[in-house]
């Protein structure tokens, strides 16, 4: 069955080898390569605002988590785009895989297998004309075996705002006084940054994540990010304190007077 499948995608990469593949088409050799099911246009926003078509798929290997294939007409826009996504890791995940001469971006939940990023970059590999060229980003490795808590501490920070800066984990604990938060989840730490997400009280399925970066020129990059996006960006709406290193984004349709609660909170940090 296998055999089969690579066999088809082989084919579907040989189709129209002259002309660069449109984001469906992309999307349905995702699909031959067991990767991806339901293929369909979708509207370009968020950090793939800059796409001219996108098309959005579940990912049958993850139930209810998708992924998105952007197809860009402008190599600017391509390379901004990655750009944007590889600055928001913590957030986007590790599974994207670019195609610089097709202009195409795959992203895809980050819960999908290794096995299942392998598949989707061969695919990006694979498609028309890019054969000679190295993908944006490689498979994500396995996961590394567990460290000592004290690795945690590899980003170094100024004295001054490592004493004064309160935790992500802090930082929850004042969004659920304000009656931001409704319940805190696990500290998540990067090598960049730690993160903790949050369900957002009094609003079932919507959250929020706390996002502390220590170095001064990771939380510049990122808020000169973030305040880049537009206003329907998934990375709004958003609050931030340059003291803490802080930023807190809340999902979109966050009422106002939750966003404006947790300004207040970012604030007072």
């Amino acid at each position: 069955m296998k055999t089969l499948a690579v066999l088809a995608l082989a084919l579907i990469s040989l189709v129209g080898c002259s002309k660069k593949p449109t984001a469906l088409e992309v999307c349905q050799k995702l699909e031959v390569a067991g990767v991806a099911t339901g293929c369909k246009p979708g509207t370009p926003g968020g950090l793939g605002a800059a796409a001219v078509e996108v098309a959005v798929f579940d990912l049958p290997s993850v139930p209810t988590k998708s992924g998105q294939v952007m197809r860009f007409e402008k190599e600017k826009f391509y390379e901004g785009t990655v750009d944007a996504f590889t600055s928001a890791a913590m957030l986007a995940g590790p599974h994207r895989y670019g195609s610089a001469k097709t202009l195409i971006f795959v992203q895809m939940n980050e819960g999908a297998s290794v096995e299942v990023g392998a598949r989707a970059k061969a695919v990006v590999d694979a498609l028309p004309g890019d054969s000679s060229g190295p993908p944006v980003s490689k498979a994500p490795p396995p996961p590394p075996p567990a460290e000592p808590k004290a690795a945690a501490s590899a980003v170094v920070a100024s004295p001054e705002a490592a004493r004064a800066a309160p935790s992500p984990v802090e930082v929850c604990a004042k969004l659920l006084a304000a009656g931001v938060a409704k319940a805190c989840g696990k500290s998540e730490v990067d090598k960049d940054m730690t993160k903790v997400t949050f369900d957002l009280a009094g609003q079932p399925g919507k959250k929020g994540t706390i996002l502390q970066l220590p170095a001064d020129k990771n939380y510049d990059r990122y808020l000169a990010l973030v305040n880049g996006t537009p206003p329907t960006s998934a990375l709004r709406p958003f609050a931030a304190s340059s003291k803490a290193r802080t930023v807190v984004h809340l999902q979109p349709g966050a009422t106002a007077d939750t966003a404006g609660k947790a300004k207040a909170v970012l604030e007072a940090l």
